[in-house]
């Protein structure tokens, strides 16, 4: 990759269950992303899994001891580090990203280049693959919405509030 990428994805890596799976979902088509895999010095075969992958794009570390669910900010903090994109997404050991990921973020930041902070929706599966969780908008909507009616990011979530109270 020429110069620093878009994005930087970075996954604080501690369980090897779904990691593998994690990895795959970022692997994208869009092209304009790094991966930070940090292991919090896991028991687990991370170190397998990671150096089974050839990608250019995946940078890897290790902590030396592990930080643990407790300081889990430091171990936030720790991804930050070697991150060179311009935007940073975090992303657990056990979540996965939609397909069109990255190509909608792309659509909400050319929209609104001054967000600081985005948060999209999300799906809550348990082990074994069942959705938990209600089956949300995914972020690619509300972006074309946002587009058709020329609404502010501020207006959609008004509008999924309204919504989401209309339900209960």
């Amino acid at each position: 990759m020429n110069g620093n990428p878009i994005y930087t994805i970075a996954i604080p890596a501690f369980k090897a269950s779904f990691l593998a799976a994690c990895i795959r979902s970022v692997r994208q088509r869009y092209a304009g992303y790094e991966l930070v895999i940090v292991n919090d010095a896991s028991p687990e075969p991370i170190d397998e899994i990671v150096s089974s992958l050839s990608d250019s794009r995946i940078r890897y570390c290790k902590n030396s001891e592990n930080v643990g669910a407790e300081h889990m900010v430091n171990n936030w903090s720790r991804c930050l580090e070697p991150a060179r994109g311009t935007y940073f997404v975090l992303l657990g050991d056990d979540d996965f990203l939609d397909d069109d990921y990255l190509k909608a973020f792309n659509e909400l930041v050319s929209l609104h280049p001054m967000l600081d902070v985005s948060h999209c929706q999300s799906k809550i599966f348990d082990e074994c693959n069942f959705l938990r969780s209600g089956n949300l908008k995914r972020l690619s909507y509300w972006v074309k919405r946002a587009k058709r009616y020329q609404l502010s990011l501020l207006d959609i979530l008004r509008v999924f509030r309204s919504v989401r109270k209309q339900r209960k």
